[in-house]
């Protein structure tokens, strides 16, 4: 379970930077072919939508708040995510929750990304 969480961990890190330089063979493989996104402006995207969507610029950190594993095979991470917006005049920081769910077919297998809803948050 320890070795779980600490993948999972990793793995939410992880989004944000492949996210930021448009990695889309990441999200390839770390996508459910059944994933859907939850977007901040109520828009629902599917893996080939998120993945068409991508593209280089912001940088962002996250915090992860916490990840619950449910028995053995399906995990919850909630994070916050901070996305730094560079603009010809300025930048300036968004704040967004994101709640992940992962599922995985068995202990030996790789967690894959099932649904991602993403909020913005008050700074």
């Amino acid at each position: 379970m320890t070795d779980d969480i600490t993948t999972l961990h990793r793995i939410n890190i992880e989004i944000g930077a492949a996210e930021s330089r448009a990695d889309s063979q990441y999200f390839e493989d770390l996508l459910s072919p059944h994933f859907v996104m939850g977007r901040p402006d109520g828009t629902v995207n599917t893996k080939h939508e998120f993945i068409e969507g991508l593209h280089r610029g912001s940088s962002r950190s996250t915090e992860i708040r916490e990840v619950t594993i449910f028995p053995a095979n399906r995990a919850l991470a909630a994070c916050l995510v901070r996305k730094t917006v560079v603009d010809d005049a300025s930048s300036y920081d968004c704040l967004f929750h994101n709640i992940r769910v992962f599922a995985r077919t068995n202990q030996d297998s790789d967690w894959s990304l099932i649904a991602w809803l993403n909020e913005p948050a008050q700074a």
